[in-house]
C-alpha cells in the first residue's frame, strides 16, 4: 500500500515543514506516482517494514525496504520523532530491480 509519493519535479516543494509529520492527505490516487502524495490513512495503520520505490515517469523500477526496530508505530508516528531515531535494524531485508531497461 503507498503511503506517501515525493515527486521533486511535479512543481510542488514538499518540504520537511510540510506534510511529513502531518495528519493529512495530500493529493490524489490517480496521480499518486507523478505528484507529491500522502494517504492519511495508510499512514496511521500499524507498520513493520518500510520500503523505497523508484520510479520513472511513474513506473516503478526498483525498490528496496528495512524492517522497522517496532512494529506497534504507524508511518506517522515514525515521521513525528523529534529525535534522529535510527528507526530500522539488520539492514535492508529486500532489493529489486523490476525493470533494468528504465534505470539511467
Amino acid at each position: 500500500q503507498l503511503a506517501m509519493n515525493l515527486n521533486p519535479r511535479d512543481g510542488h516543494v514538499m518540504h520537511y515543514c510540510e506534510g511529513w509529520d502531518q495528519d493529512i492527505t495530500m493529493g490524489t490516487e490517480e496521480n499518486a506516482f507523478k505528484k507529491d502524495f500522502i494517504d492519511k490513512d495508510i499512514r496511521n495503520m500499524p507498520v513493520s517494514h518500510v520500503s523505497i520505490l523508484r520510479h520513472q515517469n511513474g513506473v516503478p523500477d526498483a525498490f528496496k525496504a528495512w524492517k522497522f526496530k517496532e512494529s506497534n508505530r504507524s508511518l506517522l508516528q515514525w515521521f513525528q520523532l523529534s529525535d534522529r531515531t535510527i528507526a530500522t535494524e539488520g539492514g535492508h531485508t529486500h532489493l529489486e530491480i523490476l525493470n533494468a531497461q528504465q534505470q539511467d
